[in-house]
């Protein structure tokens, strides 16, 4: 007879391109820890600071951060990360915005490739 064990660990999550939040509140919900959020707003990372004060909280551009540097930083081991979560800019591109203020040429549209590096 098989018999299932359930180990009791916490899941946990780094929140790149951060913000305020909102796409932490939702893991949050559904039980995850945030260990590190990272943005470069600092009045968003202020709101995500006071709703996640355990979180480190990390103000910089995040081409600027090493991944395995962060990883250290934060006491990881590898493959010990549960959810690395995160919305990259799309306003240069995105059909929400005015067609007068998307910009294919934007810098910030590359900012995906940088998250699939820190993937």
């Amino acid at each position: 007879m098989n018999t299932l064990v359930f180990i009791d660990m916490k899941h946990t999550i780094i929140d790149l391109f951060a913000g305020a939040g909102g796409l932490s509140t939702g893991f949050h919900m559904a039980g995850f820890e945030s260990l590190c959020a990272i943005d470069t707003n600092s009045k968003a990372l202020d709101t995500y600071s006071h709703n996640y004060p355990q979180a480190r909280i990390i103000n910089q551009d995040i081409q600027k951060i090493n991944p395995l540097e962060l990883r250290l930083l934060l006491g990881l081991k590898k493959e010990e990360l549960t959810a690395l979560i995160g919305g990259p800019p799309c306003q240069g591109f995105s059909r929400n915005v005015t067609a007068g203020y998307r910009y294919l040429n934007d810098p910030r549209n590359l900012l995906y490739k940088t998250f699939l590096e820190y993937v």
